[in-house]
């Protein structure tokens, strides 16, 4: 149940931060990027939150080269954590 929680609203936060980035507005990758980041920590999705702290950080620090590849890389990365959430079989 706690899982399925995280999925949902990684993915609206995921949402929010591609709103955020085609709008141009820096301010919103970032806070969305560090809410995520904490989110995933807490639920071992260490691979998600590693592209939401250099996000976070890129974001911040102005680098809109590396914003820019690191938005290449959030949604792949999604799609993996939610396929392992998916794949964990609680025994009965």
């Amino acid at each position: 149940m706690f899982l399925v929680k995280f999925l949902k609203q990684a993915v609206e936060i995921t949402q929010e931060i591609t709103l955020a980035f085609e709008q141009e507005s820096i301010e919103e990758i970032t806070f969305q990027s560090h809410k995520l980041k904490s989110s995933a920590r807490a639920v071992g999705a260490d691979a998600l939150a590693d592209i939401c702290q250099d996000l976070e950080y890129s974001s911040r620090d102005n680098d809109q080269a590396r914003v820019n590849a690191l938005m290449i890389e959030l949604n792949p990365v999604l799609e993996q954590v939610k396929e392992a959430i998916e794949n964990i079989h609680i025994p009965a």
